[in-house]
């Protein structure tokens, strides 16, 4: 099982520099709360020469898992390499985050429905919403349709290329703020609770250290 257990001193080196992600967060909770089992088989083991030392050892090993059991839970199953990319948060730790991410969804839905709308309004089938870096959420029609949209004031010009005529609408412009406000508050939202995590590993950073120590002692006396 030891060799099974993630690197603590690396994860820990990560985040205590300012380098670690998501994925370094749990594989230090996951290393501190694997250092307990550890340290409490290595108690009950028949394969280890108990004295003080080794109890001593064990004691100082599983000393930080509380810590891993406070951070497990707010991660999610899979997780991002980078903060920036959100996400890793696990719905149900934080309310705040929860509510955020339901309206970013929820615009979502809307936009979607709104397509629908527009489709079935204006006759043209194959009207798409889509997103570009450029023009954001646009309504997208084929070339051949652009005249009629043209003649709707309820639809904004915004774009003419070759293949296709791009439009906006007042509706689409407010459910878009919408949605780029709850997204962008919800990542850094997730960026603050991981600053919060990783600052609760930085100052048991020394615990930490000690129990990785401890670890190594312990493989050692269990291989003689």
């Amino acid at each position: 099982y030891m060799k099974l257990l993630p690197d603590l001193d690396r994860s820990l080196s990560r985040i205590a520099s300012g380098r670690g992600g998501p994925r370094d967060l749990a594989s230090l909770a996951e290393g501190l709360c694997g250092a307990r089992k550890i340290a409490i088989s290595c108690l009950s083991s028949d394969h280890i020469d108990m004295n003080d030392e080794i109890a001593r050892l064990c004691a100082v090993a599983k000393a930080p898992a509380q810590l891993g059991d406070q951070i497990l839970p707010a991660l999610a199953d899979e997780l991002p390499l980078l903060v920036r990319d959100g996400g890793f948060i696990l719905k149900g730790y934080d309310s705040q985050l929860d509510n955020l991410r339901q309206m970013r969804d929820e615009s979502r839905r809307l936009i979607a429905g709104l397509q629908a709308d527009y489709a079935e309004q204006t006759g043209i089938s194959s009207l798409k919403i889509k997103h570009n870096n450029v023009l954001g959420y646009h309504i997208d029609v084929r070339a051949a349709h652009g005249e009629k949209l043209r003649g709707n004031e309820k639809f904004i010009h915004r774009q003419t290329t070759a293949q296709a005529v791009r439009f906006t609408t007042i509706a689409l412009s407010d459910l878009e703020k919408q949605l780029s406000t709850a997204g962008g508050h919800a990542i850094a939202l997730e960026i603050q609770l991981f600053g919060e995590l990783a600052d609760k590993i930085r100052q048991a950073s020394g615990q930490i250290a000690e129990a990785a120590y401890a670890l190594a002692c312990l493989d050692i006396a269990q291989a003689t």
